[in-house]
């Protein structure tokens, strides 16, 4: 409880510049008013100058992504299918890349996915922002010791949002730091810093 507690406060404090940089690109790119709909988030990602670029502009672009199709690939669903666009913003110094995909199951249902990713980061962006931006609670913190999510930091840290009454239509939030060297890049493809959501789109039938 006291562990709980203390990363509770730790992620209601005052997140610093970097920190809101990084949750406000999220929020625009991935949270504005066209979210419901993939391919009008995409145009939007343009308006913003996302550049859009093909797969291989990164070697952990190109792996995640190989890694994501593959992964579609089911058998059991051969109707299914996915979409990915792929850009890249300069921010400064920093390189951010988005991820826009469309799962859909024709007269099933049709889900969207926003990934930001930065390959370079070391750190875990405070939470607190997300916290903020979502106007929710985080769900859990892997580095809490003694709880059913726990994972050693070296190896990852990630925390979790349920889905927010301020989204409609929307799931969990991830952010989640990949130290260099973790285990679990070899099945994600790519190491650093990834703030990810996904809804089920909005589709005029």
């Amino acid at each position: 409880m006291i562990a709980l507690t203390s990363f509770t406060a730790a992620c209601a404090a005052t997140p610093s510049t970097i920190d809101l940089s990084f949750s406000e690109t999220f929020e625009a790119s991935c949270l504005n008013e066209h979210r419901l709909d993939h391919d009008l988030l995409k145009e939007e990602a343009v308006r913003q100058s996302w550049q859009p670029v093909s797969d291989d502009v990164h070697p952990e672009l190109d792996a995640l992504t190989t890694i994501a199709r593959e992964e579609f690939e089911d058998p059991d669903f051969p109707d299914m299918t996915m979409e990915l666009a792929t850009y890249q913003k300069q921010f400064g110094d920093q390189t951010l890349y988005l991820v826009l995909d469309r799962v859909s199951e024709p007269g099933l249902v049709t889900l969207g996915g926003c990934y930001l990713y930065d390959f370079d980061a070391t750190n875990l962006p405070d939470p607190a922002a997300i916290t903020s931006l979502l106007d929710h609670p985080f769900a859990y913190d892997t580095r809490v010791t003694g709880s059913d999510y726990y994972v050693d930091p070296s190896e990852m840290i990630s925390v979790v949002w349920g889905p927010p009454k301020k989204y409609p239509r929307q799931f969990d939030t991830y952010l989640t730091l990949l130290p260099e060297g973790s285990p679990h890049t070899r099945k994600t493809g790519f190491s650093g810093v990834v703030l990810k959501t996904s809804q089920s789109e909005r589709r005029d039938e």
